[in-house]
């Protein structure tokens, strides 16, 4: 990704589908779970609210590619440095949201790396002791929602 002024950049093709893909795949995530229905349930659309998920897609694409400086904060790396010096206080709740005895033991183990380890390291050390899938997890919600 490149700056080009203070309000462009300049994608890869690949970038470009990199970005719509996430903010995409987090957006149908999150309108399932408002509509509350069941695992692999049928959800019948009309043009006009598949119109409305495209807009909400396409603003945060932009929301979440270039700040005021029109420089890139839409890097996974930059998203993570930043969130982990500022991370909200129920990121855990959001992250893994409807699981709950997940919840807990992660609540739990990040508690416990807080105390051992403090504040500058906490972030780094719980997310190296997450599982594959839940490093993903993590990953996908900071890049999706990590304003920074």
């Amino acid at each position: 990704m490149e700056k080009i002024n203070k309000n462009v950049v300049e994608l890869k093709e690949s970038e470009l589908i990199g970005v719509i893909n996430k903010a995409s795949k987090k957006l149908a995530e999150d309108t399932i779970k408002k509509m509350k229905t069941k695992k692999n349930t049928v959800i019948k659309l009309n043009e006009n609210q598949i119109a409305e998920i495209i807009k909400k897609t396409a603003r945060k694409i932009v929301e979440n590619t270039i700040n005021e400086e029109g420089e890139s904060t839409n890097t996974p790396i930059h998203k993570f440095v930043y969130f982990s010096y500022n991370y909200p206080n129920d990121f855990i709740k959001k992250v893994w949201d409807g699981n709950e005895n997940l919840i807990k033991h992660l609540e739990s183990k990040f508690s416990n790396i807080y105390d051992k380890y403090g504040s500058q390291q906490v972030m780094f050390r719980f997310y190296t002791e997450l599982s594959g899938g839940n490093q993903k997890e993590l990953e996908n919600w900071i890049i999706t929602n990590y304003k920074g």
